[in-house]
């Protein structure tokens, strides 16, 4: 890999762990009140190559655990899929979502945009879920690249507003990934 490429991927890997480990840090201070801090707690992390690629799962566990917390991240992965298949292999299979504290769901990059009645419908039906187990369900923004750029260029909303709307209307956490990829676009054009 080039030196320059690096250096941006590192970025991007540092800001996104960091704005989505933010965002998922201010759930965990929120929540402190009702959880017992002893407690190991448990994420479960639903999605595909957006979610796994880079370790993330075991990054936001080591950056979790740093905090003399005790925090167990696993995930239910499959490259190239959504919400739609993992609902199908949770019936089929159970994720055992009812003994985990929080959800993590990824929905396919494209479906926000091009299939929103699904991408809104399993948001929906995952976050009710967990919410039946007191599972705090957060909802990972995705970020645009660029066929989703051409495709959101010509609509009111994009892929961030989608997902950060659906996840205000079941009353789950939004995590900002997509947005802190679009304030390294925009402030460091040069990567």
């Amino acid at each position: 890999m080039e030196v320059p490429f690096r250096i941006l991927i590192t970025k991007l890997l540092l800001l996104t762990t960091t704005v989505g480990f933010s965002s998922f840090n201010n759930v965990i201070k929120y929540n402190q009140n009702v959880i017992d801090s002893s407690k190991t707690l448990k994420v479960l992390m639903i999605g595909n190559s957006f979610t796994f690629y880079w370790n993330l799962p075991q990054v936001i566990e080591c950056m979790l655990n740093a905090q003399n917390t005790s925090f167990e991240v696993d995930q239910k992965t499959i490259g190239g899929s959504n919400l739609g298949k993992h609902w199908w292999l949770n019936s089929e299979k159970d994720y055992s979502i009812n003994s985990y504290d929080y959800l993590v769901l990824n929905d396919h990059s494209t479906n926000p945009l091009e299939k929103i009645d699904s991408c809104a419908k399993y948001i929906k039906l995952f976050t009710e879920l967990a919410k039946k187990s007191n599972t705090t369900p957060l909802v990972y923004g995705t970020w645009e690249y660029p066929y989703l750029k051409d495709i959101s260029k010509n609509r009111k909303s994009n892929t961030m507003f989608i997902l950060d709307s659906l996840a205000k209307i079941n009353n789950a956490v939004y995590i900002p990934v997509g947005n802190a990829f679009n304030y390294i676009e925009n402030n460091f054009p040069e990567y």
